[in-house]
């Protein structure tokens, strides 16, 4: 008689049996499932010497060899190394080594994202004890609930600075501020049920999405090239480059997820900083920097000096292209402006303007005859 371990089907966690004439035939793992010795002895596993899927005989215990390369596929240090998952498609438990990115179910060649699906199963597991709520960090903008088989009655936990949105079959139905809700599905009533009655007979696709209202701030902007701007006292043009900082929040959450629907299941700090709503003020700023300093006459040569009426020109022209994204800028700074030094004909222009004020100031200190 020897001993050996079995992966439960239901849980994934490992009971010991025993093998030989008297052993029992069902075993009872602490989940409360009934392992049938005989019909869940095979499993499949990723073996880590060759990197094959195979399938073994778990009850060979310590004995059981990768039928490819013949190495130990079933001891403790491999247990270790390995989690299990559920198929995205057919829906059966496998193990795969940690730290992958991607795995292929053994049964129908289902390429799994496999943090994705660690993700479901932990969420999985706290549904029965918890509410849905998002939990997370307070820098990412939108975060979508994973599963869509939600039920009615579930509570919805909403934190402060935070909204949810509830779609059922694709339609927004429900905004729900700070607080606790229950998730109530109205049924479709007379006409409608009726021209939906083929519809209803299959399971409703629910999705609850978070969106952070509160202010994003910090995310830095820069142009990626030079804008060309003419001065409006000389006339010459000149090549810029600008920089600085701005902050954001949602001001329309529907219109938010609606415009962005498309684009992930989050939108997250590095999506803020170095993506999405980046991108658009820099187009926005190479766009709208000449004619605000055509429209408020700002010289080149004292621009440094306008750089709060700057910066609020350039918000009011940009917040009109967030508006609609439903978001809002809430500030907006020109931290820096590039101007051409280097350039001869800027440094004559420059040499030219400050004598003409040396020249002003002299001409208002000299007494009056």
């Amino acid at each position: 008689m020897g001993q050996f371990v079995i992966e439960c089907p239901r849980c994934g966690s490992y009971v010991e049996g025993k093998s030989g004439f008297f052993a029992k035939r069902k075993i009872r793992c602490s989940c409360g499932n009934q392992i049938d010795i005989v019909n869940d002895r095979w499993t499949s596993r990723r073996c880590i010497h060759c990197g094959n899927m195979v399938v073994f005989d778990q009850t060979l215990g310590q004995k059981a060899r990768c039928p490819v390369c013949q190495q130990p596929i079933n001891t403790l240090e491999q247990q270790v190394r390995t989690e299990e998952i559920v198929c995205a498609r057919c829906g059966i438990r496998f193990r795969t080594m940690k730290g992958e990115e991607r795995a292929v179910c053994p049964a129908c060649d289902y390429e799994n994202d496999v943090q994705k699906q660690l993700m479901k199963e932990k969420h999985r597991a706290e549904e029965n004890v918890s509410c849905i709520r998002f939990d997370n960090d307070a820098k990412t903008l939108v975060w979508r609930y994973p599963f869509e088989d939600i039920v009615p009655g579930k509570e919805v936990l909403v934190h402060e600075s935070q909204e949810a949105i509830f779609f059922r079959d694709g339609k927004a139905l429900d905004l729900f501020g700070p607080g606790r809700h229950v998730l109530e599905v109205q049924q479709p009533s007379g006409e409608e049920k009726s021209r939906k009655q083929s519809a209803d007979k299959t399971p409703a696709f629910c999705e609850i999405y978070f969106i952070n209202t509160g202010i994003q701030t910090g995310i830095r902007w820069g142009t990626d090239s030079k804008v060309r701007a003419v001065d409006p006292v000389f006339g010459i043009p000149v090549d810029l480059g600008a920089c600085g900082e701005f902050n954001i929040r949602v001001r329309d959450s529907r219109r938010l997820l609606l415009k962005l629907a498309g684009t992930g299941t989050v939108l997250t700090p590095e999506q803020n900083n170095n993506g999405f709503f980046r991108t658009i003020v820099m187009n926005q700023v190479k766009v709208c920097l000449a004619p605000v300093l055509r429209e408020k006459e700002i010289n080149l040569l004292e621009i440094h000096e306008h750089m709060r009426e700057l910066s609020e020109a350039l918000k009011e022209k940009i917040n009109e292209y967030f508006y609609g994204y439903g978001v809002e800028m809430t500030d907006f700074f020109v931290s820096k402006v590039v101007t051409p030094d280097n350039d001869p004909e800027f440094r004559r222009l420059w040499e030219l303007y400050r004598g003409q004020r040396q020249q002003a100031q002299e001409e208002s200190q000299q007494p009056e005859t």
